[in-house]
């Protein structure tokens, strides 16, 4: 029988933190005297590891007054955790890595946030017994490059991944290490992904046929 894995994304695809993320944002931005944040800027934080929003407002090393790439998400997690209240699993989540706990099928949350923040909030919904890892990022590296997974998949070592995210950084990661890709949530046809699930009933119902089928 094929050994399994199944990968999850954590922002906005198990839990909706986007509230919190919104407001973290906010206060940033507000604190480095930075501009106000846009609504796709939310989404680009959510989606891509160190993507635009950050990239195009603060540089890599601290010039003159402007603070440094580091230091602005070192106080935007600071931020985001004073609203971590505000956040919640989606309907279902509990439901869905349950019934893959019951099967025996090892599940890993692959963040993009920082990892002792994305411990704490996993720990903090009551669901981190449910997954074999949970790893969110330390510095740079994050999805979607490969090399943020590699141990996970040495770890484990699956005859095949099962990648469930809901945006690009996610499906890039599920195309970069050969795993099938769900999108869930936000349908973006520019993406690459096998199976797309409004809800995350809709994802158990597809995982429930791929584990059947030994798709």
């Amino acid at each position: 029988m094929q050994k399994t894995l199944v990968i999850w994304d954590w922002d906005n695809t198990l839990c909706n933190t986007k509230n919190a993320v919104l407001k973290g944002l906010k206060d940033t931005v507000q604190h480095f005297n930075s501009a106000p944040v846009k609504e796709e800027e939310v989404i680009n934080v959510m989606t891509r590891h160190r993507g635009a929003f950050w990239t195009s407002r603060f540089p890599l090393e601290k010039i003159d007054e402007r603070p440094s790439l580091p230091e602005a998400i070192e106080y935007y997690v600071s931020c985001y955790q004073k609203y971590s209240n505000e956040t919640a699993l989606f309907d279902d989540a509990l439901a869905v890595i349950s019934f893959l706990k019951q099967c025996q099928i090892p599940q890993v949350i692959l963040s993009n946030k920082n990892h002792e923040a994305l411990v704490k909030e996993v720990k903090d919904k009551g669901v981190f017994d449910y997954f074999d890892i949970v790893k969110g990022t330390k510095g740079p590296l994050g999805k979607p490059e490969k090399e943020f997974a590699l141990d996970i998949i040495e770890a484990i070592k699956p005859d095949k991944i099962i990648f469930i995210g809901d945006g690009h950084s996610d499906m890039m990661m599920a195309k970069n290490i050969g795993a099938i890709p769900i999108l869930v949530h936000h349908l973006d046809s520019e993406l690459p992904y096998d199976y797309f699930c409004s809800t995350l009933f809709e994802t158990g119902i597809v995982l429930t046929w791929l584990l059947k089928n030994n798709q």
